[in-house]
């Protein structure tokens, strides 16, 4: 997990795909004073943060980059307010699904119980390690965002 700062301006921009809240960018411009401009592909944003992507303008943005995927995660404006939006919502898909394969090993494994699919009985507990993994990635994230409050 890595979350980059950027202070500058990001130019208004509409998504590219836009599905259930949640948008996806073929690019993203910022103009960094002082440096060449900045230019992000293929960035993925949630609910609060696409009002904020299509507004545009100065502020203190965060880039989060986590196992290949890249998100605009936060932004501070120069007049004191904030927003902070996760950009995925597959976290409560993979914990159910881990819980009812993991629930399928326990009975196939542990009490015996004919019949149970095997595939559903190794992945659960995978699965389940995964819904750990990126629900620490997601909060290490926000705790970044918090902590830099500057």
């Amino acid at each position: 997990m890595a979350v980059e700062v950027i202070e500058g301006t990001l130019e208004a921009s509409e998504p590219s795909k836009s599905k259930r809240g949640y948008a996806r960018y073929d690019r993203l411009n910022f103009a960094v004073p002082d440096a060449q401009p900045r230019t992000f592909a293929k960035v993925a944003a949630g609910p609060a943060m696409i009002e904020e992507i299509r507004r545009g303008g100065a502020g203190r943005y965060y880039m989060a980059t986590a196992d290949g995927a890249k998100a605009l995660i936060g932004v501070r404006r120069p007049d004191g307010s904030k927003t902070y939006a996760r950009y995925h919502n597959f976290e409560p898909i993979i914990l159910v699904v881990g819980l009812l394969g993991t629930a399928t090993a326990v009975a196939r494994f542990i009490f015996g119980v004919e019949g149970m699919p095997f595939l559903a009985s190794v992945l659960g507990p995978l699965l389940l390690g995964a819904w750990f993994y990126f629900r620490s990635q997601r909060l290490a994230q926000h705790r970044f965002f918090e902590a830099d409050g500057s």
